[in-house]
């Protein structure tokens, strides 16, 4: 809670990156992505910059089998590669494939 950090909001700080180890089909990073992007609004009040901060600063996860790395990537950019024309996030320099 909050009250037990000096007032302190996990998800209007920037900086806080959140990590799925175990990810399968993306749905938790997904989920982070979408709370983040309405938390974040009045420090990043641009949306595309907001996006590409959330996915390329703060949520992070590992896929240990190809394919659920593949779905997961599918989940949260909504395309199957991180720098697919298609992809929400326009700041990856590759795919991290």
């Amino acid at each position: 809670m909050a009250a037990n950090h000096g007032g302190a909001n996990l998800w209007t700080n920037q900086a806080v990156k959140f990590l799925d180890p175990g990810t399968k089909s993306g749905v938790f990073l997904r989920e982070l992505t979408r709370r983040l992007t309405t938390e974040l609004e009045k420090q990043i009040p641009e949306l595309e910059k907001r996006v590409n901060h959330i996915l390329t600063q703060g949520v992070f996860g590992f896929g240990i089998p190809q394919i659920t790395g593949r779905l997961a990537r599918r989940s949260v950019y909504c395309f199957k590669h991180a720098t697919g024309q298609h992809s929400i996030a326009k700041s990856f320099a590759s795919d991290g494939e």
